[in-house]
């Protein structure tokens, strides 16, 4: 029942218990390639090398609320508690990087 982050926890909700089970459906090609390369090109835009594309920052919220919403009426996204833990403590690991864990 548990997954590694709270994304995965949602992104196996969906792929595994609605697009196996066929309760939901992908978006069309076209549609996901073109998200695709609209992230890439602002990544690009904003300076970012493409290998870094999977550190989402602040953009896997709107992903986050992507899943749940695609997943189904019935599936909550993520609490905002979460968001504020997350800006948290990536405020104490850049305040602490050297020991933040231990904080």
């Amino acid at each position: 029942h548990t997954a590694c982050t709270p994304s995965h926890s949602l992104l196996v909700y969906y792929a595994c218990c609605r697009l196996l089970s066929g309760r939901a459906n992908l978006p069309p090609a076209a549609e996901m390639q073109s998200g695709i390369d609209a992230y890439y090109k602002r990544l690009q835009h904003d300076g970012i090398d493409l290998r870094y594309a999977h550190m989402m920052g602040d953009d896997q919220w709107r992903y986050n609320d992507w899943l749940a919403q695609a997943a189904g009426p019935d599936v909550k996204g993520l609490p905002s508690w979460r968001l504020a833990m997350y800006a948290s403590a990536g405020a104490n690991k850049r305040a602490y990087p050297d020991g933040y864990r231990d904080r």
